[in-house]
């Protein structure tokens, strides 16, 4: 629903979707559907301003720790915020504002950019999840 609104509000991103998907021809193989940049950008885009969880599960910390410059007792759970992460200016140019075209041709470290958590307990859905909002549209008719 986010990428819909997303994709909506923004008749530029509307414009290059269109071209993309057009150039695909009739009835594409939804493997070469799913694999478009500008299409991939724009879903990462609006997991990058709209994920599922605002936070990741915590870690507790079973020994003492210093984490950027504070030092912390065992017990203490660690939990990084992805709402606020995701728009960090220093991470993100004009981090509120709604830009596919971050993601073409860059790629974020998996502490600045991570929709579905990260680590061995990331979300087993990381693959799948984005599959969807790129496929559904394009089962449609013109």
């Amino acid at each position: 629903m986010w990428a819909l609104w997303r994709v909506a509000a923004n008749p530029d991103v509307q414009d290059r979707l269109r071209a993309e998907a057009t150039a695909l021809g009739p009835n594409p193989d939804p493997t070469k559907v799913a694999a478009q940049p500008f299409l991939t950008a724009t879903a990462q885009e609006v997991l990058r301003l709209h994920t599922v969880l605002p936070t990741v599960s915590g870690r507790r910390l079973t020994a003492p720790q210093t984490f950027m410059g504070y030092d912390l007792p065992a017990g203490v759970t660690l939990a990084p915020c992805e709402y606020l992460i995701h728009r960090r200016a220093d991470l993100f140019d004009d981090p509120t504002t709604f830009h596919p075209d971050r993601f073409i041709d860059r790629s974020y470290p998996p502490s600045a950019y991570f929709p579905f958590g990260g680590g061995q307990r990331a979300c087993l859905g990381t693959q799948l999840a984005p599959l969807p909002p790129k496929l559904i549209p394009a089962s449609y008719p013109p």
